[in-house]
């Protein structure tokens, strides 16, 4: 079956403001014909789906795929991708994208936290999120979860979650939450795309890199139980790995600065 670029991108996105976001749709010629599954396949596969998601939508969006993933459990990563694909298509807002990048409140330090925001991705990790973008928007979603439950189970001294227990646990319970949503590869992809596109001195980089490891050995276990029962489990494992001196860090009220990794302890935990 044969139909013009234009009228595949009619009959796939609908909308004129995802159509105006494609950049193929700026140089269509209506006399030439091109093959519908290839061009539509093409077109959807080209698109940067990083781009597509409001720090808004996020919260709704996974939410969204989290149901759909557990409501199909023997769906392959292709299907789900496919499912994910076509969701932020139907739900992209291009004044939403304008709004979130004109705010300077979005505009993060990522060397100093982690990726919560799609838009504000590296583009190492942008290469990572849209290579599987379900697993991408999972990452994103763990890593603000991770961010509340450091704010929730440490007190937040001079040291302001930075080099510390508090940092040592943020890393390791976000590549635990990732390495059992997504697979500890697509985990470690990611987590080593963040260190990548938003380099640190070289005691901070060694510090993540530690801490993200052991957080994908822990998240690589088997936990029973719903979705809920497994993340307060991990979150309790990864707990447990800090409390113990599993993990790693350089700063603390109980040691000040060093000058190599220190183990971590229950300093400052609430």
């Amino acid at each position: 079956m044969k139909k013009t670029i234009l009228n595949v991108l009619l009959a796939s996105f609908i909308t004129t403001n995802l159509i105006t976001t494609i950049t193929s749709a700026t140089v269509l010629d209506e006399n030439i014909e091109y093959d519908f599954n290839t061009s539509i396949n093409s077109t959807i596969d080209e698109l940067d789906y990083s781009s597509m998601i409001s720090s808004a939508q996020l919260p709704t969006l996974v939410k969204e795929l989290r149901l759909y993933i557990e409501s199909n459990p023997n769906l392959g990563e292709e299907e789900i991708n496919n499912y994910f694909k076509n969701l932020i298509i139907e739900n992209y807002d291009e004044n939403l994208m304008i709004l979130e990048k004109n705010q300077n409140n979005l505009r993060y330090d990522y060397a100093n936290s982690l990726p919560i925001v799609s838009s504000k991705l590296g583009p190492t990790e942008k290469q990572v999120f849209n290579s599987s973008p379900a697993k991408g928007a999972l990452v994103l979603s763990n890593a603000q979860a991770a961010i509340d439950m450091t704010s929730q189970h440490w007190i937040f001294n001079d040291y302001e979650y930075h080099n510390d227990n508090a940092d040592a646990f943020r890393h390791t319970l976000w590549n635990a939450y990732n390495a059992h949503d997504c697979g500890t590869t697509y985990a470690k992809k990611f987590a080593d795309a963040h260190e990548k596109d938003f380099p640190n001195v070289a005691l901070e980089t060694e510090m993540d890199l530690f801490n993200n490891s052991l957080g994908r050995t822990i998240g690589s276990k088997s936990y029973p139980g719903n979705a809920s029962q497994a993340s307060y489990a991990i979150r309790q494992a990864v707990l447990t790995a800090v409390k113990n001196g599993e993990a790693r860090r350089f700063q603390g009220m109980d040691i000040g600065t060093k000058t190599t990794l220190q183990k971590t302890n229950s300093n400052s935990i609430k």
